[in-house]
């Protein structure tokens, strides 16, 4: 029988990546040890040098093997570890080189604005590297304040119908880190928001309790962040985690639709007593948990979900991760 060493390779490099991040979602390896076993990477080039020096020998395969699953070892631990960073600070000392992302400028000073939106508003916010912390009030008005040392932060449009907040431009540097973002923003209840948050490299809390959104959007890029929608309502809702790690709240009122798109990291999803699910998803080396649905068919959904007021029609696609719904102790 003839073996094609090509696809023999690149099913080792799956299977041995795909194999570290089930093996630290079942807990049979501690994940704060595959954190740390990132920083020995430089294996993994051995490992490659190794196969190519053997691969005119006659232990070719066994060299291509080895070649094959040191990388895949090396991106499954990276998917574990990526998540629960505090920082890309962290990740950049194990490799040896300066993160975007460093330690703020006290000297500077605080950067506060406020408006008032009409009744209907698109709210844009962009963070590269930093802290998020969302709020909401009362009435029309809106506020955005930007702790001492992260000034980065550039209101680009604040008209009546429109918030635009994003993160200056950074670049990588050897030599030093530029200072992170902390914001704050207080997002009015009153008018009907369209919402698009991005989070990279960095932390977000999101706690729109009240809130009347259309659309809204969150894009995870290695970073941490929790959704609350407590209390709010919600036309439409899509995120994305990519090696990153977010947590989600859904409202208990109100019908929508929901796109949950997960990229080697994890998301976790609780949804209220009352509210109906149904589910949709599909993945490639990903692990799925619908704790308290039944399947239907080719969905998942709530045991009432008939007999409930409220519907949640969700899609999930998961791709070297894992998404769980009710999971055991909650989201938030």
């Amino acid at each position: 029988m003839t073996v094609r060493r090509g696809l023999l390779y690149t099913g080792v490099f799956l299977i041995a990546a795909g194999g570290v991040v089930l093996l630290a979602q079942a807990g049979v390896i501690d994940a704060e040890a595959v954190t740390r076993a990132v920083g020995l990477w430089p294996l993994a080039v051995i490992a490659v040098g190794v196969g190519l020096i053997l691969r005119r020998t006659r232990a070719r395969t066994a060299g291509g093997v080895i070649a094959a699953a040191a990388p895949g070892l090396l991106l499954g631990a990276m998917i574990v570890a990526v998540p629960d960073m505090p920082n890309l600070a962290d990740m950049a000392d194990l490799a040896g080189w300066s993160a975007p992302c460093g330690e703020a400028n006290s000297d500077a000073a605080v950067t506060q604005r406020q408006g008032e939106f009409g009744g209907s508003a698109s709210v844009d916010l962009s963070l590269a590297c930093g802290e998020l912390v969302v709020t909401t009030g009362p009435g029309n008005t809106w506020q955005f304040a930007a702790a001492p040392g992260s000034g980065n932060g550039a209101v680009e449009s604040d008209a009546a119908d429109r918030l635009s907040i994003r993160s200056a431009n950074r670049r990588h540097s050897f030599a030093a880190r530029d200072p992170g973002d902390t914001w704050q923003v207080l997002l009015p209840t009153g008018p009907t928001l369209d919402m698009a948050a991005e989070i990279s490299a960095g932390k977000a809390s999101l706690d729109l309790s009240g809130a009347h959104l259309g659309t809204l959007r969150l894009d995870v890029n290695a970073g941490d962040a929790s959704l609350d929608l407590d209390g709010a309502a919600v036309s439409h809702l899509s995120v994305t985690v990519n090696a990153a790690k977010a947590t989600v709240q859904l409202p208990a009122t109100g019908d929508f639709t929901a796109d949950l798109r997960v990229n080697a990291g994890s998301l976790q999803v609780c949804a209220p007593a009352g509210l109906g699910l149904r589910i949709r998803g599909d993945g490639s080396l990903a692990t799925t948990t619908y704790n308290g649905l039944v399947r239907s068919g080719d969905t998942w959904e709530s045991p009432s979900y008939p007999a409930t007021e409220f519907h949640a029609d969700v899609t999930v696609s998961a791709n070297v991760g894992s998404v769980v719904i009710n999971p055991q102790g909650g989201c938030l």
